[in-house]
């Protein structure tokens, strides 16, 4: 038997246009993303290149690799994660442009 792992990154951690490139995927019943009831649960395609994938995505991607594992689960409740930008603001709004942190909290969108 095979076991896979998997990672929780916050939706936070992709931008809104990715969000609905995800949901158009899943959509179209692909075999790497599946909708969940807060977010996504996607296979970390190795072969994914920056004409097919959003460059976030395989940000998220390379980031799941360096840590082993094959799957992300994409959840609106994780956590963030300091490795990768995050593109939520103070407001709660999803941006197309990272958002900067302090030790304190959300500074601004660049």
């Amino acid at each position: 038997m095979m076991l896979r792992s998997f990672i929780t990154l916050s939706t936070g951690h992709l931008r809104s246009s990715t969000e609905e490139w995800l949901s158009l995927a899943a959509t179209k019943q692909t075999h790497w993303v599946s909708p969940t009831p807060y977010g996504w649960f996607v296979y970390c395609d190795e072969e994914a290149t920056v004409g097919d994938f959003p460059a976030d995505l395989i940000a998220a991607f390379a980031h799941a690799h360096t840590l082993g594992v094959d799957y992300i689960m994409f959840d609106s409740e994780a956590a963030r994660v300091d490795a990768l930008p995050f593109y939520i603001t103070p407001q709660g709004q999803w941006t197309d442009r990272p958002v900067t942190f302090t030790a304190d909290a959300h500074v601004a969108a660049q």
